[in-house]
């Protein structure tokens, strides 16, 4: 099955961002967030099966506005 709806940046009910993708190899996974006044903030992904996930509590107002990218280590150990 499909589970592209589900992958990338959400709010959830309750204003947390959830955030899930899916990286098959990877050996360690790591959200980049950059805020429009250019500070970041780095929040450890957590494997799952084939898919990496965090939940920031409140994060979705926080992070209005931000960029995100994904740090990674790939299956040969390359940042």
């Amino acid at each position: 099955p499909t589970t592209y709806h589900s992958m990338g940046a959400r709010k959830t009910a309750s204003g947390d961002l959830s955030f899930k993708i899916w990286l098959p190899h990877a050996r360690e996974a790591v959200l980049r967030i950059t805020a429009p006044d250019g500070s970041v903030t780095r929040i450890p992904l957590q494997r799952t099966g084939e898919d990496w996930v965090a939940t920031v509590p409140g994060g979705f107002a926080k992070h209005v506005g931000s960029s995100y990218m994904v740090e990674l280590v790939d299956s040969r150990g390359q940042a």
